[in-house]
């Protein structure tokens, strides 16, 4: 979870100061995926911590999701370019 934390925010951080390949609905759609991903881990560390495990669960599972499609778009958007 912290690690997602990490990137979100460092990913988010050097894309819109240094900028990155993309127009901005690039930039735009990266940073809502960043956001989600560091919401997601921000609910499900609150809920994991007074042991309300169901929603926890549900979180975490989000988190997961969240952070697993943003690695993917990111591999796939590589992918694209080095294959031609």
């Amino acid at each position: 979870m912290t690690l997602a934390f990490v990137i979100s925010f460092v990913g988010i951080y050097l894309m819109w100061t240094r900028g990155t390949v993309g127009d901005a609905l690039m930039q735009g759609l990266t940073t809502f995926s960043g956001v989600v991903t560091i919401m997601s881990g921000y609910f499900a560390y609150t809920y994991a911590k007074p042991r309300k495990i169901v929603i926890n669960q549900i979180w975490a599972t989000r988190l997961f999701i969240a952070a697993l499609s943003a690695h993917n778009l990111h591999l796939r958007y590589y992918h694209s370019i080095r294959s031609g």
